[in-house]
């Protein structure tokens, strides 16, 4: 983190150059988008993520359910003083079983985005303010090749497993589709809640479109 520390202050005026607008939607001064992304010490949310999987060698298809809590278990401020979150990432396959760690990950938001750092990769997840049509170099922080991001829907209703949030946005990561493969990634914010749904599909097709390999995963915030 040290390192990501060194270069958030020197890249902070790049990736705000690097930011698309739809120029339809221009954000208020009020309108920061910061309400969907609240982070404290002691949150703690639990996920239901379901799975198919297509296996290319046997032609099986299989359907696995596990859960997922996200613990903030403390803060520090880093080099460049700004606040830091460590999360704690744990599975289990059932709600009868215990708890097994799986990772630590970190996690910090300032005024201009919401990044995720997981296995030492940094991930611009949101950008300030929110507007629908804009875009952003999710990548801008780490070394890989540049992968945008984009608002697909900001301040819409959702419902999922009988909840209901009257204000969301969207997040396009990925949607890629061809006549050998598609790939999709979404995910889901409410206001005052944070992420609550990622929709993640990734498959390797024949020409005729019938599915080879790959998985179909569907997030969804339980409690």
């Amino acid at each position: 983190m040290k390192r990501l520390g060194y270069i958030i202050v020197v890249l902070s005026l790049l990736f705000v150059a690097s930011c698309k607008r739809d120029s339809q939607e221009l954000p208020t001064p009020e309108k920061t988008g910061y309400e969907y992304l609240p982070l404290k010490v002691g949150q703690q949310k639990v996920f239901q993520i379901d799975s198919i999987i297509f296996n290319e060698y046997t032609g099986g298809i299989d359907s696995l359910t596990h859960f997922q809590r996200r613990s903030i278990i403390d803060s520090y401020y880093g080099d460049d003083r700004q606040l830091i979150y460590r999360m704690l990432i744990e599975e289990r396959l059932s709600d009868t079983l215990p708890w097994v760690e799986k990772q630590m990950d970190k996690v910090l938001m300032n005024k201009n985005y919401y990044l995720y750092e997981a296995d030492n990769i940094p991930t611009i997840h949101l950008i300030f303010p929110t507007a629908t049509g804009a875009s952003w170099n999710a990548n801008l922080l780490n070394t890989k090749e540049e992968h945008l991001y984009f608002y697909q829907e900001v301040d819409r209703d959702f419902e999922i497993s009988e909840m209901y949030f009257p204000l969301t946005l969207g997040v396009l990561q990925m949607d890629v589709e061809n006549l050998i493969e598609k790939r999709y990634t979404f995910e889901r914010y409410a206001k005052d809640v944070g992420f609550i749904y990622r929709e993640d599909i990734n498959l390797k097709t024949d020409f005729s479109g019938d599915t080879l390999s790959g998985y179909i995963c569907n997030w969804t915030f339980l409690y």
